[in-house]
């Protein structure tokens, strides 16, 4: 949903009266539908609805577009459900935590789900590895600035989940310092022995 019907193409009017309810329980009305396509952004369906102060995206229309949507603790991703590959990715709103902000998002269209195949030599030709992979063969590179390079299309097409919390080399590399080792020895008296951290 967008407040702007100036970033939207293929404009259409709505047949019926269609009202969309926000998270404060305002009822809205939308005005027409249509396409959104920008450098970053390619989505399909899009209602115009002037009285919104934000653009906003609906998880259930992404989902029914055959995205999966992967919300974490400090970022969003989306991907396309039949290939795997990420869609759109952006961080979490330090100013509202409970919005996530889209950086990029490229919704497939149904066309293009339903005309290719999994096997479809483009598909297997454009994908280049896996988000992890990347992240490993750019020295631990974090998933901001890693999704920052798929979506100006610099590593192709990107497969796979895009939480990186199970990067063993970057749970390690945080650790500030090892657990001490189990200390057998007691002192009797005073200044037995001496404690002190280097």
């Amino acid at each position: 949903m967008t407040f702007a019907s100036s970033i939207l193409s293929a404009l259409r009017s709505l047949i019926s009266h269609v009202r969309v309810t926000t998270a404060d329980g305002t009822s809205l009305p939308v005005s027409s539908r249509g396409t959104l396509s920008t450098s970053s952004f390619s989505v399909p369906d899009v209602s115009h609805v002037p009285s919104l102060k934000m653009n906003l995206f609906s998880a259930s229309q992404l989902t029914d577009s055959g995205c999966r949507v992967i919300l974490d603790a400090d970022s969003c991703a989306f991907q396309d459900r039949r290939t795997q590959a990420l869609v759109g990715a952006g961080p979490r709103s330090i100013e509202s935590p409970g919005l996530w902000e889209l950086d990029w998002l490229r919704v497939p269209s149904a066309d293009t789900s339903s005309a290719s195949s999994p096997a479809s030599p483009t598909v297997v030709a454009s994908v280049t590895g896996s988000f992890q992979q990347w992240h490993h063969r750019l020295g631990h590179l974090c998933g901001s600035c890693l999704s920052s390079l798929v979506r100006r299309g610099l590593l192709g097409s990107v497969l796979g989940d895009v939480s990186l919390h199970s990067c063993q080399g970057c749970r390690l590399g945080k650790q500030i310092q090892l657990p001490y080792p189990t200390s057998v020895s007691v002192s009797q008296r005073p200044f037995d022995l001496v404690h002190s951290d280097v």
